[in-house]
């Protein structure tokens, strides 16, 4: 039988539609799709919301698989996949998956997604040392460990858990994005190792200082959104910074920023700012966009009615009539 036959007949018996799989694949999508390489093998296979409680046998026909999706099923455990030498990205997201086990057979893993499961800890990665990508949102996570071993990795997503500390991250040097939004911690630190880090999304968690920052000379974005912020400080050493989100915290003003001379989006939408004041537009040439929308600002100064270079949101403030 040819691998297209072989899906039909799957699909058939999972009953869900067969399709092939376009780059702009709904993640949502339910069915059996596919994506064939230059020589007519099957490279890509996504079984989804097809109420799986293991991996068909079929797929055992497809040894060149380069990404396997099984999102969305009732996995309890992550399927041995011994003898696919060519898996590159491995997405199980959204399963029942209580335990990070049986990847050792599958050293060459670049992607790996386990989010929305019920993991709660982070362990048994360790031969994964080609891995780039590890997601492990929405799970029964508190503690970041055991990751000493991947020093490839590049984009670390530990979002929606309920991690207290940032800790245990030094050897991932070459790490480029961390995502710890939605977590409990309480202090910004233990991130000095983090060299090559452009992408840093800390936002909805009891974070009320911003400290520990200076070694992160390579941060562009940064996410402190829907903490316990009174104070914007220690941002000196982020010159490439240019994204900084700060909504919803305690704010009283605006400081602090002259340094930043890559800046081009400043987002303040939720505090209790009264004025615009200390924005040096001189210095601060790249900037483009400042959200202060639901702030206490009565007043717009002349100098800032002229300007057209930035967009600046007041929306929802207690500006006088006439400005």
């Amino acid at each position: 039988m040819t691998h297209i036959e072989i899906l039909e007949n799957l699909a058939k018996k999972l009953k869900l539609p067969l399709g092939k799989a376009s780059y702009s694949l709904p993640l949502y999508s339910k069915g059996v799709f596919y994506r064939l390489g230059s020589q007519g093998e099957l490279v890509y296979l996504k079984i989804s919301k097809g109420k799986l409680v293991q991996v068909p046998s079929e797929i055992s026909h497809f040894s060149h698989l380069e990404e396997l999706d099984l999102s969305w099923n009732g996995m309890s455990s992550i399927p041995n996949l011994e003898g696919f030498t060519t898996l590159k990205t491995l997405d199980l997201r959204d399963n029942k998956i209580t335990q990070i086990k049986n990847l050792d057979k599958i050293p060459q893993l670049g992607v790996l997604r386990l989010s929305k499961n019920k993991i709660s800890k982070i362990e048994n990665l360790e031969a994964l040392v080609h891995l780039r990508e590890l997601e492990l949102g929405e799970t029964l996570i508190c503690q970041i460990e055991n990751l000493d071993k991947l020093q490839a990795l590049q984009v670390l997503k530990l979002h929606q858990n309920k991690i207290t500390n940032i800790e245990n991250l030094d050897k991932l040097v070459g790490l480029q994005e961390l995502h710890l939004w939605k977590n409990e911690i309480q202090e910004i630190k233990n991130l000095d190792a983090l060299v090559n880090l452009i992408s840093l999304y800390l936002s909805s968690n009891k974070i009320q200082r911003i400290e520990n920052l200076d070694t992160l000379s390579s941060l562009q974005i940064l996410d402190f959104q829907m903490n316990k912020i009174k104070t914007i400080e220690n941002l000196d050493k982020l010159t490439q910074l240019s994204s900084l989100k700060l909504s919803n915290n305690f704010l009283t003003k605006i400081e602090h920023l002259d340094k930043l001379l890559s800046l081009s989006s400043l987002d303040l939408y939720g505090n209790k700012i009264k004025t615009i004041e200390n924005i040096d537009t001189r210095k601060l040439t790249h900037l483009r966009k400042i959200d202060l929308g639901r702030n206490k600002i009565t007043s717009i100064p002349k100098e800032w009615m002229s300007q057209t270079k930035i967009v600046l949101e007041l929306s929802n403030n207690p500006l006088n009539s006439g400005e």
